[in-house]
């Protein structure tokens, strides 16, 4: 799943409808995937809507960790104050993937993993 947060248009000029069509494509990319890995406000949020499995990096600003604490609770959803690898195999090996094969697809700092046997 290759994904972007962004429509790619201005979704003030689109009809609501259309948003709304625009928006379950997104919840559905989000449903698909077993593992979001992003550094973006509402890749954690999309992953806590369909409760799908995220690691979530610190970014630049401060949003990120403190929207985090509203979901620090949530066992699916991880978060990396800085990009430590064990740290991050460690949080990758809490949600307990039996992996053999794995496609990681990034598109504007969202990753999407799928893999076979997990």
């Amino acid at each position: 799943i290759l994904s972007d947060m962004h429509l790619g248009e201005d979704i003030t000029n689109m009809y609501d409808d259309v948003r709304e069509e625009a928006l379950n494509k997104k919840i559905e990319e989000f449903n698909k995937a077993k593992l979001v890995i992003t550094d973006r406000l509402h890749g954690m949020i999309f992953s806590v809507i369909t409760q799908t499995s995220c690691i979530v990096f610190r970014n630049y600003n401060h949003k990120l960790s403190s929207s985090y604490q509203w979901f620090k609770n949530l066992n699916y959803i991880k978060f990396l104050d800085d990009f430590n690898i064990k740290r991050f195999e460690k949080f990758f090996n809490d949600f307990n993937f039996s992996i053999t094969v794995c496609s990681f697809l990034v598109f504007s700092h969202i990753f999407f993993i799928n893999c076979a046997n997990i």
